[in-house]
């Protein structure tokens, strides 16, 4: 298995938030805070929800004035999304990153511990928000997933042809920058998707088994393969000093 640390962040529903606690101990884990349904509950319960089951890290996927209000004094920390449909006019001019970071990060920033910012695969887009955010710590990244891969074992792990022309500047961006590079895990559905070739066992991380042996190493369970496939990939791009945070899993 890689040396290399991850943080996760898991996505699943508030009443299974104890299934985040399934991954292994070397993990940060942290929980996806979506707003899609109904009858939600108030940001405020939600937050105290986190802390009372001792979940210190969320994804937050926009920048809700709510959600952000509640969080002050929280001590979380934060990843937030810049949701697609502000990316075209950010990647117009530094001046709309620096209006949208002002009215979205440094608004909060004294209650508030924002860790990444996620943003979409276009580099000019990553380093005007970097350029708004240089000041304060914030790392600005990108979230991919597992599509994007090719290669068994993991030893072999690549991008796709098509992928690299897209991931490869990113991946330059990262490395100038000591950012992380993000990604989406989704076992469960590479397993529904697939359940011939992959068993729930392998999926789910709960496997007494060994199932795929790539030399030295020996895989029980699809989530650390998939890591070590990212890893070796971005190797393969000159990118073998960027880490991994698991922004999302189910």
């Amino acid at each position: 298995m890689s040396h290399h640390r991850s943080d996760c962040l898991v996505s699943v529903p508030l009443l299974l938030l104890i299934l985040s606690f399934l991954l292994p101990s070397f993990f940060d884990t942290a929980v996806c805070y979506g707003k899609i349904g109904n009858n939600l509950p108030r940001p405020a319960d939600v937050v105290a929800f986190y802390g009372q089951r001792n979940i210190r890290q969320m994804r937050l996927y926009d920048p809700d004035q709510e959600v952000l209000t509640a969080l002050r004094g929280s001590n979380f920390e934060l990843l937030l999304d810049v949701p697609n449909s502000d990316l075209q006019r950010i990647a117009t001019h530094y001046l709309e990153a620096d209006t949208w970071v002002r009215n979205n990060v440094r608004k909060y920033t004294k209650g508030v511990r924002f860790r990444y910012l996620s943003v979409g695969n276009e580099v000019q887009v990553m380093q005007n928000i970097e350029g708004a955010v240089s000041d304060l710590g914030i790392k600005v990244s990108t979230a991919i997933d597992t599509r994007s891969l090719r290669g068994v074992p993991p030893s072999i792990g690549s991008f796709t042809e098509i992928f690299q022309i897209f991931i490869a500047p990113v991946i330059d961006f990262l490395v100038s920058k000591k950012s992380p590079l993000l990604v989406n895990i989704d076992t469960y559905f590479i397993y529904a998707n697939n359940m011939r070739d992959v068993s729930l066992e392998y999926a789910l991380l709960t496997s007494y088994k060994n199932v795929v042996n790539d030399g030295s190493n020996i895989y029980r369970n699809l989530f650390v393969a998939l890591l070590d496939t990212i890893y070796a990939a971005l190797e393969e791009l000159s990118g073998g000093a960027v880490n991994i945070v698991v922004s999302e899993s189910t």
